[in-house]
């Protein structure tokens, strides 16, 4: 059978609290009137038991508390309970304590009780924010408690504050006025820290304290041990415990998962906060290699939510062309506690990051699992890329200058020739041979020009016509006129020219001319240009003219010219060839050192946002160098000589003798790559460095290339991470109740310690199992698991139900988890012990149908009498009345508590008394609890 719990609340419950607490004050006020010590028995003894279980709660919490309030009040009320049970047991009447004036010594015993609990309430605050020193906080409580106890029973010198002729001492009253001033100043502290307190805790303290002040000054004024007004003061002082008892142990015992979960969530907030923000992925991962645990930085660099991540392994995101020996891997954790090494992880969308793993193993409520830190090196890896190309294409440029057969790009020839130094020379020789000379790009660009004749300049260059005709010639006629040979030729406006081809490499670029001439043993075809000076529009008296200048020569000086012009245009050609390697050269080399510079800027940056420094040794010229960031790590000036001695002096004392040796260790040829600490300027720093070192043919140390990567941020949080998941498994495990997480498909994700103790079934054997396998031994979810409701409408839920399985009556809530998505993702599953009450309840219920039986059973018998049969109670109050009753007076009153036989009617109207029955007795009877 199952019974859904009903959380809302009678709105009836102020009234009848109200009602609870009038007959509780009256019935001690009467039970203070007929029996005094009994009642100052049941109120202090009250007070004591408070007392001792704030001091047990409050110690059993200490761990998981994140201040020392709640044990300071703790630790405190237990000498304020021992106290205050010494008063009890000296009060008059009780006999225990044999030769002492009863009343004073119980005032003794009370003053002292009650200025150690005002002390306790005025300090108490001030431990709200901060830890407690339970040994100190013992100590001072102790000695003063013992003092107080050996003033008054052994050395009898504690202050009077009873004489039985004269009343309450003065030192009495100022006392009780100097505790109440204490307790004045506690609610003043307690307000000005509130702050730190739940709303409700504070209000319900507030309220002791002023109780406890009515208190005091109703203390002040009696003058019998047994008075109204001592009556009163204990009256107050019942309100004072009530109030603390609400404030701290129904607190604790009613709401343990408002004070238990709150320390909780917040450890799992801390953790969280820990563990999300760091810029490094962190994996949780079991032996398996399934993820346990990932942080938010793993998620957003892989592209998977946290669900997707839980539900896989390593082997998911690794890389399958990138093997990794998962042996020797562990290996090493198990040898130096760690391991760093670089995989490549795949993420989600495709994209390959390379990370620098760190892992650990590490021990999470007695189950072995390891930590991985991965840190995305992308940056670092383009940077090592940047530079190895760097070094590539600085050979390559080395190797063009050493290889003219590498292909040029196209390149104009202004770009090559120093053409202003060549026009110069050509104007020499034209001045020496009257002989023009040009160079002419293949575009029919003139780059170099000397010796132009008349006709050319003046005619053939200006008439758009003639001028095609001399770019066609030059361009046209030319064409296949091999490498160190040259061609003589008619242009298209009839006038002789000679060309010999102009190369870089094996590319023609341009051509040497000479031309505008006639040989001498030629006569120029006057008629011919007479009919061009008409075809072209020029003026052909002036056209003539300038034919008549032009010039002749041999054909002999011509061929030696052309073989000069041949070998000219070679020596152009090499000169051209030699200068754009030369050029080019410079410009690579140029842009090499500005990409050296760059890389180096550049991996100078990415060490600084990395934090790892770089250094290089070379022994044979003994030269150690460091960049600037491994500087910056050891705290070292730039630029400070370098010797192994300042390495060691930055070494941690208790890490420098581990360095040194595995240094030495390095030299012989054994890998050198650790984790130790530094000091730097009084700061402990975490550092990992690894070294390249390279050795001769004979094994010695030539030099070397080493990293340093500032890992303090790591460690830090690695320590902080394993701290706040240690804090949070011990929180867990201190729940007495059972507590499981589970996902969707009703799979235990997680479990207390209080679940293997009742399922009898270790939690690491539990994890991936169906819940209601482990818990009801079914195949299936019952239908009144409230986990599937949760589920359903992402809310809570409860059940109260006898579970077979573990043979008690045990009530279950469900508090829904959630994804990063928002999405109901599982829940967290808590299980509770409720037989005893259930075992209550169903007595009560017994008991009830029992009494019911009775009454109906009186009813009965009643009904058989042939007279008329009231039952009322002392209060002269009527019960219960038989039908001969109603026979006689009619219809009774609804309410038949109202009855009252000595004020009725006849039906004629007439008053019946009680001496008109035919029948009167009254039989007197008392129950055993005396009502």
């Amino acid at each position: 059978m199952s019974t859904v719990i009903d959380n809302r609340q009678s709105s009836g419950f102020p009234a009848r609290l109200a009602l609870a607490w009038a007959l509780a004050f009256s019935s001690l006020f009467l039970l203070s009137r007929s029996d005094f010590l009994l009642f100052h028995s049941i109120v202090e003894l009250i007070g004591v038991v408070v007392a001792f279980s704030i001091f047990i709660i409050a110690w059993n919490a200490r761990r998981l508390l994140d201040n020392g309030f709640l044990l300071f009040i703790g630790i405190g009320f237990l000498f304020v309970g021992v106290l205050g049970l010494m008063h009890t047991l000296s009060y008059r009447g009780m006999g225990v304590f044999v030769g002492y004036e009863p009343v004073n010594l119980a005032a003794q015993f009370w003053i002292a009780t009650r200025f150690i609990q005002a002390i306790v309430l005025l300090a108490a605050p001030a431990f709200i924010l901060r830890r407690l020193n339970a040994n100190a906080a013992f100590l001072g409580f102790g000695v003063l408690t013992i003092l107080a106890i050996t003033s008054i029973l052994v050395w009898r010198n504690f202050p009077q504050m009873f004489d039985p002729d004269a009343g309450l001492t003065n030192f009495k009253i100022a006392g009780e006025f100097f505790i109440t001033f204490i307790l004045l100043l506690a609610i003043a502290n307690l307000r000005r820290n509130r702050g730190g307190l739940d709303r409700t805790v504070f209000g319900y303290l507030t309220g002791a304290l002023l109780a406890n002040i009515a208190s005091e000054m109703a203390f002040t004024l009696y003058t019998d041990a047994y008075g109204l007004l001592n009556t009163a003061g204990h009256l107050l002082l019942i309100t004072s415990i009530y109030f603390i008892y609400k404030a701290l142990i129904e607190t604790g015992l009613r709401k343990p998962f408002d004070l238990l979960f709150r320390q909780l969530r917040k450890n799992e907030e801390k953790y969280r906060l820990l563990f999300n923000s760091g810029s490094d992925a962190v994996f949780f991962i079991d032996e398996r290699d399934n993820f346990v645990e990932v942080n938010d930085r793993a998620c957003e660099v892989l592209g998977y939510s946290r669900a997707e991540l839980l539900t896989m392994g390593l082997g998911d995101i690794d890389d399958p062309a990138v093997p990794t020996d998962r042996e020797a891997v562990i290996q090493q954790i198990k040898d130096k506690g760690f391991a760093v090494f670089e995989r490549l992880h795949v993420a989600k969308d495709g994209r390959r990051i390379p990370v620098e793993l760190n892992a650990r193993q590490i021990q999470v409520d007695g189950k072995s699992m390891f930590l991985s830190v991965a840190r995305d090196i992308s940056e670092r890896k383009v940077a090592e890329k940047a530079l190895m190309e760097s070094e590539a294409k600085l050979k390559l440029k080395l190797d063009y200058i050493l290889s003219p057969e590498v292909e040029l790009g196209e390149n104009e020839l202004t770009a090559v020739f120093d053409l202003p130094h060549i026009q110069q020379m050509m104007d020499d020789l034209y001045a020496v041979t009257g002989i023009g000379f040009s160079i002419i790009d293949l575009k029919g660009k003139v780059l170099v020009g000397t010796g132009w004749q008349q006709i050319c300049t003046d005619f053939h260059r200006r008439s758009p016509q003639a001028c095609a005709n001399c770019i066609e010639s030059d361009l046209a006629l030319t064409a296949g006129v091999s490498r160190g040979e040259f061609k003589t030729y008619k242009c298209k406006n009839n006038m002789w020219d000679i060309v010999t081809p102009l190369y870089i490499a094996d590319r023609h670029i341009a051509n040497v001319f000479t031309g505008q001439f006639f040989f001498d043993d030629e006569k120029p075809d006057v008629a011919l240009f007479s009919r061009q000076a008409d075809e072209f529009g020029f003026d052909k008296k002036e056209y003539l003219a300038a034919l008549a200048k032009a010039p002749r020569h041999s054909r002999r000086k011509v061929a030696d010219l052309m073989d000069f012009f041949t070998r000219f245009a070679n020596m152009i050609s090499e000169m051209g060839y030699n200068n754009l390697k030369l050029a080019k050269a410079i410009a690579d080399q140029q842009q090499a050192i500005q990409r050296l510079a760059e890389t180096k800027t550049d991996l100078d940056r990415a060490q600084d946002v990395a934090h790892v420094g770089s250094w290089r040794m070379d022994v044979r010229r003994n030269i150690l160098e460091w960049s600037g960031e491994n500087y910056r790590i050891f705290g070292i000036p730039a630029g400070t000589p370098l010797t192994y001695e300042t390495f060691l002096s930055t070494i941690h004392p208790e890490d420098r003798q581990y360095v040194d040796a595995k240094w030495q260790a390095g030299l012989r040829g054994e890998p050198y790559d650790i984790e130790h600490r530094l000091l730097v300027g009084g700061r402990e720093k975490w550092v990992r460095e690894k070294a390249y070192l390279e050795f001769d043919a004979d094994g010695s140390v030539i030099g070397g290339f080493g990293i340093t990567h500032d890992i303090t941020d790591r460690k830090e949080l690695e320590a902080n991470l394993t701290r706040a998941a240690m804090e949070w498994q011990a929180t867990f495990d201190s729940i007495t109740d059972v507590i499981m997480l589970l996902d969707n498909r009703h799979r235990i994700i997680r479990t207390n310690r209080a679940f293997e103790s009742t399922f009898h079934i270790p939690a690491r054997e539990a994890v991936g199992k169906h819940c209601h396998d482990v818990v009801h031994g079914l195949g299936m979810a019952p239908g009144f698991c409230p986990h599937s409701r949760t589920m359903s409408c992402a809310g809570s839920a409860r059940e109260e139900f006898f579970e077979p399985k573990l043979g008690v009556y045990v009530e279950a809530t469900t508090l829904p988890t959630f994804n990063s998505e928002g999405e109901c993702s599982g829940s967290v599953h808590i299980i509770k012990n409720i037989h005893d009450r259930k075992t209550v309840e169903t007595e009560r219920e017994n008991l009830l149908r029992q009494v019911e039986n009775q009454r109906l059973l009186l009813e009965t018998t009643l009904e058989q009498f042939p007279s008329g049969v009231v039952i009322r109670n002392t209060a002269g109050e009527l019960v219960m009345g038989n039908e001969e009753v109603r026979r006689i007076f009619g219809q009774l009153p609804q309410n038949i508590a109202e009855f009252d036989t000595s004020c009725c009617y006849r039906k004629d109207g007439t008053q019946f008394n009680a001496t008109d029955w035919p029948m009167n007795r009254t039989v007197s009877f008392r129950r055993s609890d005396s009502q």
